[in-house]
């Protein structure tokens, strides 16, 4: 039962979407984003809002600019739940990609999550790559998680994935 609409322009890219009933008892959902690449080459901006309704509000905000084989990012999110004993969220992400040939890409980004009351910030990172060399592909990823929820007493989490594909 979910509407939406999109519809692009002169730059912009506008999407909205309504939801009446997500659930028995669920109140509408709604939703809008926006993002415009007409001001200058390789540059975009966003922007979006999601409310559920009666849980939390979801807004962020970002810009991302590419600029020959290099892209970078920076987004700011907030939630904020409707219930005062709910914890709010606000974060930053942001990142960067680099293709250094037509064959070898890497990337790197950072998450940073303020709980309110939380006694630390949640911290995300990783580094990432991939390589191509005819049909097949080589990727690795290596991610790290620290203070997960803004606890200072969770344990630190690090994770490496690497896998490789054929394509016949």
């Amino acid at each position: 039962g979910q509407w939406g609409y999109d519809v692009s322009a002169a730059g912009f890219d506008l999407s909205v979407s309504y939801n009446p009933k997500p659930a028995a008892a669920a109140a509408a959902e709604t939703g809008y984003s926006v993002s415009y690449s007409g001001l200058m080459d390789g540059l975009t901006l966003v922007y979006g809002v999601f409310d559920d309704g009666d849980i939390a509000e979801n807004d962020t905000i970002g810009a991302k600019y590419t600029m020959g084989s290099v892209t970078a990012a920076y987004q700011i999110t907030k939630v904020d739940y409707e219930a005062t004993t709910s914890t709010d969220q606000d974060a930053q992400h942001y990142g960067i990609s680099i293709a250094i040939n037509e064959n070898l890409s890497v990337s790197a980004g950072r998450q940073e999550i303020e709980f309110d009351g939380a006694a630390d910030d949640e911290v995300n990172t990783g580094v990432g790559g991939s390589y191509t060399m005819g049909s097949i592909s080589m990727k690795y990823g290596l991610n790290s998680l620290e203070s997960k929820g803004g606890s200072n007493t969770a344990e630190d989490i690090d994770a490496s994935i690497f896998s490789v594909s054929f394509a016949f």
